[in-house]
């Protein structure tokens, strides 16, 4: 059975992104399982809200 993140590496191979988008997706992906020390699939809409609220009120932060 593949891994969360093989899963999400084969949705987005098959929708067409291109590898460079890929790679940004991943990275956001991993910034908020470090936020959290939790796998994504186990976060809460709540959770994954509060974490872009705090990427939003950070100074100079690219947002995705």
């Amino acid at each position: 059975m593949p891994t969360l993140r093989q899963q999400m590496k084969d949705e987005m191979m098959l929708v067409g992104l291109a590898d460079s988008t890929q790679k940004r997706y991943m990275n956001a992906v991993t910034h908020l399982f470090n936020y959290y020390d939790l796998s994504p699939a186990k976060l809460t809409s709540e959770q994954i809200r509060n974490y872009l609220l705090s990427l939003k009120k950070r100074p100079f932060v690219k947002f995705l």
